[in-house]
Parts: C-alpha cells; sequence; structure tokens
C-alpha cells in the first residue's frame, strides 16, 4: 500500500498542478455520486437534547416571556413528546425538529436541525396532533413513503383533525424558515368551498392549490389574475399580490398591532424591515392631521 501511494505522489509531481488537478477531479468522478444530506433517519438519541431544562428554555423562546411562562412545555424523549411542564393558559411550547419539515426537504433527517414553536390554544387542538403523530411513527422507524400513508389512514379515521380545520397555519418562507400565522375563519369558509369544487383530489400532505395539470399552482397564474381584476375595478398598476401583504401589515399597523407580532406573521429576520411601516403611518397620520385639523389648514 505504501509503494502505491508513493509511485501516486511521484506521478503527480510529474504532472504539475494542472495535472494534479485533473487526476484528482478524475477521481472524484469515479468515486463520488450525488448524496443526500440526510438520506435517513439517524439514531434516536441523535435527536434528544441531553439538558432538560436547555430545550425548556428553548421551547419558551418562541413566545413572549408573558405566553410562554404559563404555557405547557412539552420535551421530546424516547417515547415521544411528554410534558415536562403543566400550564395554565392552554398554550403549547415545544422544540421541533427536522421530520415536521416537508418531506421532499432535503434536511428531513437532520438530527441538529431545531425549531422553537408555541402553539396557541386553538393551534394545539388542530395542529399539535400532527406533531404528535409524525413523531410517533418516526420513532417507530417508518419511512417516509409509510409516514405519508399512515397520515393518510389517521386523517380518514379521524384520529388527526383534517388539513384546513385548524385557525392556523404553518409558511415555510425564504431560506426554509418556518412561521406560524392564523386564518380567519371567512378564509377557511371560502377554503372549504374550493376543496368541495375542486375536480382533482388534494394529496394530505401535498399542495392545496393546483393547477390545470395537477400540480403546484404557478405564482404568475395569481399574478395575471389579479393584473385581470385591478384592469376590471381601475386600480393602479402597484396593486400586486405583494402590495397586499403590504397593506396587511400597514392596516395592523394603524390599529395598534405591535412591531413584533407585525415581524413575526411577515416572517423578517430583522426588526428594521418591519420599521418601514411605521414611516408609512406616520405619513398617513400626517395627511389626516393636515386635511381636518384647524390649524394646519391656516398653516397651508
Amino acid at each position: 500500500m505504501w509503494n502505491k501511494n508513493r509511485k501516486s505522489f511521484t506521478l503527480l509531481k510529474r504532472l504539475g498542478p494542472l495535472g494534479a488537478a485533473l487526476l484528482s477531479l478524475a477521481a472524484q468522478g469515479q468515486t463520488q455520486e450525488p448524496k443526500t444530506p440526510y438520506p435517513r433517519m439517524a439514531a434516536a438519541a441523535e435527536y434528544l437534547m441531553a439538558d432538560q431544562n436547555a430545550e425548556i428554555a428553548m421551547a419558551r423562546s418562541a413566545a413572549p416571556a408573558g405566553i410562554s411562562r404559563d404555557a405547557t412545555v412539552l420535551v421530546l424523549t424516547q417515547r415521544g413528546y411528554e410534558t415536562a411542564v403543566k400550564g395554565k393558559n392552554e398554550f403549547v411550547c415545544a422544540v421541533e425538529r427536522s421530520w415536521m419539515s416537508p418531506f421532499d426537504f432535503p434536511e428531513f433527517w437532520n438530527p441538529k436541525m431545531r425549531g422553537p414553536v408555541c402553539f396557541n390554544p386553538q393551534a394545539a387542538r388542530s395542529v399539535l396532533p400532527f406533531t404528535y403523530k409524525r413523531t410517533e411513527m418516526v420513532l417507530a422507524g417508518l419511512s417516509k413513503a409509510q409516514m405519508i400513508a399512515r397520515l393518510k389512514q389517521a386523517i380518514e379515521r379521524k384520529e388527526v383533525p383534517a388539513p384546513g380545520q385548524g385557525d392556523t397555519i404553518t409558511v415555510m418562507g425564504k431560506g426554509n424558515k418556518r412561521r406560524m400565522v392564523p386564518v380567519l375563519r371567512q378564509v377557511l369558509e371560502l377554503v372549504a368551498d374550493y376543496v368541495a369544487l375542486c375536480p382533482g383530489t388534494l394529496p394530505p400532505d401535498g399542495p392545496l392549490f393546483i393547477g390545470a395539470k395537477g400540480g403546484p399552482l404557478s405564482p404568475r397564474i395569481v399574478q395575471l389574475t389579479m393584473e385581470r381584476l385591478r384592469g376590471l375595478l381601475g386600480l393602479a398598476e402597484t396593486a400586486t399580490p405583494h402590495a397586499l401583504r403590504h397593506s396587511f401589515a400597514t392596516h395592523l399597523l394603524a390599529r395598534g398591532g405591535d412591531l413584533r407580532s407585525i415581524q413575526e406573521l411577515l416572517g423578517h429576520a430583522s426588526l428594521s424591515t418591519t420599521q418601514v411601516y411605521t414611516a408609512v403611518d406616520s405619513e398617513r397620520l400626517l395627511e389626516v392631521y393636515r386635511s381636518a385639523h384647524p390649524r394646519a389648514q391656516k398653516a397651508s
């Protein structure tokens, strides 16, 4: 073995840097295959946190102290999620593991991926059961395909709520950041009407809005629909789907919403990004002042 390595080293010296690089690339092409970072589940113990107090503190970091200090806190054990702290405000805080991501997420089995989440009372009833169920299946050693099949069965048997029956949803944003946002009752009713009229079968873990060929609805279709609507309504070209997001944030701020809550709902990584809306709201207040205040009218 030593002689073989010595000959290789001598050959590399004669070829020079370029030849060595070509040899290295050729060797990589022969020995390396495309790999998924985490192709299968790691040992169950790798997903656990050794320090239970650290897990409790991390779970509570998902919500303001005024909520999390009175919330029920779950910790992950070899048997699944168990209650470490019994709360009194019906909120439930936990540290979710990677398997709560979409099934096609490359890091679905990453044991280092952890995210604190705090379920409000409604979400604790409608969303948390899925966390329990998925975790139960993962610790039982089921594959992704088996988990998908079991989840469909669980929904059919009403062991867990059907998708869309809760009043919160989890949104996956840029950088695979997840956030939980509320869904108004009127929206749930419209979604129920859409599901009833949808000609295709919607898979429980698939997209809610589908295109003509059954795949995920293209964002461009939504943009074109908005363009047609603003033309019919005589709205400016600035009326885009993204403008609806800005309007939501501005109206929420005008009604007394705090910046931190709006930051969470919009999924902004930095509070400074959300603070842009304070300038918009301040300008609106100035306009009201200029149009209605007697002194402002005199000054003009």
